[in-house]
C-alpha cells in the first residue's frame, strides 16, 4: 500500500498594520476630542513623557493637547504610544 501526500494550498495574508492600527486610532482620537486624556511618549520630551490635557484636535501626523487651559503642546503621532 503506497501513501500518497497531498499538500494542502498555503494561504498567505499580508496585512498593514500601519493602516489597520491607523484608523483605529484616528477613531479613538475622534471620540475624545474636548475630552481630557494621557498621553505616553516612546521617548522623552523636554525631559517630560507621559502628558495630560485636554485633545483638542490632530490631524494625520499630530495630535494637539491643551495643558493647564492655556497651553498648547503638538505632539506628532508617530511618537505617541498607543
Amino acid at each position: 500500500m503506497k501513501m500518497i501526500l497531498l499538500r494542502k494550498p498555503t494561504l498567505w495574508r499580508f496585512q498593514v498594520p500601519d493602516l489597520a492600527a491607523s484608523s483605529r486610532r484616528d477613531r479613538h482620537l475622534q471620540n475624545s476630542l474636548g475630552k481630557d486624556v494621557e498621553l505616553k511618549l516612546y521617548k522623552p520630551r523636554d525631559g517630560v513623557k507621559e502628558f495630560a490635557g485636554t485633545l483638542k484636535s490632530f490631524t494625520d501626523s499630530e495630535v494637539t493637547v491643551t495643558i493647564n487651559d492655556k497651553d498648547e503642546t503638538f505632539i506628532r503621532k508617530r511618537d505617541i504610544s498607543y
